[in-house]
C-alpha cells in the first residue's frame, strides 16, 4: 500500500508554522513520503509488542488530555494496515475513562524507551466500551528517536488488573509533591487537537513526546510551567494544533513509584525573546497554564530502569 495524499498531509495550522520557520518545502516533501494513510507491517508488529501507549484525545468538555493505556504485550493489536485496536480497561482515574465516543478522534504514541524508537497516529473511534477502543487510522509516521532516554521495563502483577480502584487526587494548583515530579521528570507527554478542517486526514488528536535533562520543564508558579521546543522533524504537529487550538494535556509519569500526573489546560506559544535565548538548544517554548489535574497513586504496574541518557542532548549544550 502505499500513501493517498493528493493534497497536503499537513493542516492549516502545520503549514502556516512551516513557512514562518522557513521549512515549507522541505516539509512538504518529506511529509508526502513519511506520512500514510496505513500501518506498514512492522508499525502493526511494533505495536502489538508494546506493554503500554499513550493517548490523546478531548474530554466530552473539549479539553484535551494525554492518557496511557497499559496492557500485557498484545493488547493492542492490527487487524489490518487500516485498523488497531487496543484491548484493555482504562486506570482508574483516567480523565478519558467513559469520555470517548465513537466518531471520536484520537491520536496515538507507541515509544519503546530500550529502543528509541516510536510510532505515532491519528485515527478515528469505530466503537468503544470499557474494555476494547476500534479504531481507523487516518495518518501514522515514525518518529526519530531524539530526546527519548533509554530504559527498560519490568511488568509487575497487577498488569493482569488495569481499572481496579485507585487513589486519585483532582486540583486545580500544583502542590509540592507534583511539582517535584515535574522538576525531575525527564520527559512528558502533550496531548493536543485541531477540527476546523472537517474530514481531512491531517485534522483530529495528536500526542507526542517531550524530552530533555531534568529540569528541561521549568516551574513558573503552582498553576504555570514552560518547556522547551528543540529541533525535530519539522512536522511541526503538536505547534501546529495549539496555533490554531491553544489547549493541550500534559502527563507526566513517575518511573519509580507508578503515579501518573494528568494536566489539562491552556498553551501560547512563545516565539522568540530572553526567555527562548536562556535555554541552550531551545527554538521556542510553550507556556502552559494549568486549568484541571489529576494525580493516581500507583495507576502504572510498570517499573523502569534508568540506562542513559539520549546522546542528542549533549549537542544542544554545544
Amino acid at each position: 500500500m502505499t500513501s493517498t495524499y493528493k493534497d497536503s498531509p499537513f493542516h492549516p495550522g502545520e503549514q502556516e508554522i512551516q513557512r514562518r520557520l522557513g521549512t515549507r518545502e522541505r516539509s512538504e516533501k518529506i511529509g508526502q513520503h513519511a506520512i500514510r494513510d496505513h500501518l506498514p507491517d512492522q508499525h502493526r508488529e511494533f505495536y502489538a509488542q508494546l506493554p503500554y501507549v499513550f493517548l490523546g484525545a478531548l474530554d466530552r468538555a473539549g479539553q484535551p488530555w494525554a492518557s496511557m493505556q497499559i496492557g500485557q504485550p498484545g493488547f493492542i493489536q492490527s487487524p489490518d494496515p487500516k485498523s488497531l485496536e487496543i484491548r484493555t480497561r482504562m486506570v482508574d482515574g483516567d480523565p478519558l475513562s467513559g469520555q470517548l465516543t465513537p466518531g471520536a478522534a484520537v491520536g496515538l504514541l507507541g515509544i519503546e524507551y530500550e529502543t528509541r524508537r516510536r510510532n505515532r497516529l491519528s485515527a478515528r473511534l469505530a466503537s468503544a466500551d470499557a474494555s476494547r477502543l476500534s479504531m481507523h487510522v487516518t495518518q501514522t509516521f515514525g518518529n526519530c528517536p531524539q530526546y527519548i532516554q533509554a530504559r527498560e521495563f519490568t511488568l509487575l502483577d497487577g498488569i493482569h488488573s488495569i481499572g481496579e480502584p485507585r487513589e486519585c487526587d483532582e486540583f486545580t494548583v500544583l502542590d509540592s509533591d507534583a511539582q517535584a515530579l515535574i522538576a525531575a521528570s525527564d520527559n512528558f507527554y502533550i496531548a493536543s487537537h485541531h477540527a476546523e478542517d472537517g474530514d481531512l486526514p491531517s485534522n483530529g488528536a495528536d500526542v507526542s513526546h517531550r524530552g530533555g535533562e531534568p529540569g528541561f520543564v521549568q516551574l513558573l508558579g503552582t498553576n504555570t510551567l514552560q518547556f522547551p521546543d528543540y529541533p525535530g522533524n519539522n512536522h511541526f504537529n503538536t505547534f501546529g494544533n495549539l496555533l490554531l487550538s491553544p489547549h493541550a494535556g500534559l502527563t507526566f509519569v513517575d518511573f519509580q513509584s507508578g503515579d501518573l500526573l494528568f494536566l489539562t489546560g491552556h498553551a501560547e506559544i512563545v516565539w522568540d525573546g530572553p526567555d527562548v535565548d536562556a535555554i541552550p538548544g531551545a527554538q521556542r517554548l510553550v507556556r502552559f497554564t494549568l486549568l484541571n489535574g489529576r494525580r493516581v497513586a500507583k495507576a502504572v504496574p510498570i517499573r523502569w530502569e534508568f540506562l542513559s541518557y539520549s546522546p542528542r542532548l549533549n549537542q544542544l549544550k554545544s
